[in-house]
């Protein structure tokens, strides 16, 4: 089981007092301006937070877009390969 949140690009453009709990809390994500996070705001697609419990494992699949993994406590094992070798990993 893993909870999924998503935050549209849309709402960094309006006031912060009426920005859902994902944008308050984890504000480098959703500022309107460059940060270590978001670079070029005007190009990001929104927040995609996904939030998972032991065991939780996901298919071989192919991000287009920039992502951040970060651990509260435990391991995971991720296995990265490069855009070119996608072909190789029947995925596209």
């Amino acid at each position: 089981f893993y909870y999924q949140v998503g935050v549209p690009r849309e709402e960094r453009l309006h006031p912060k007092k009426k920005w859902g709990f994902i944008s308050r809390d984890l504000p480098s994500f959703s500022s309107p301006d460059p940060t270590f996070f978001g670079f070029n705001p005007s190009e990001s697609h929104g927040i995609q937070c996904r939030l998972g419990e032991r065991g939780v494992a996901a298919a071989t699949h192919y991000d287009g877009g920039r992502n951040m993994i970060a651990m509260i406590t435990g391991a995971k094992r991720y296995i990265l390969s490069p855009p070119i070798e996608c072909g190789k990993l029947g995925i596209i």
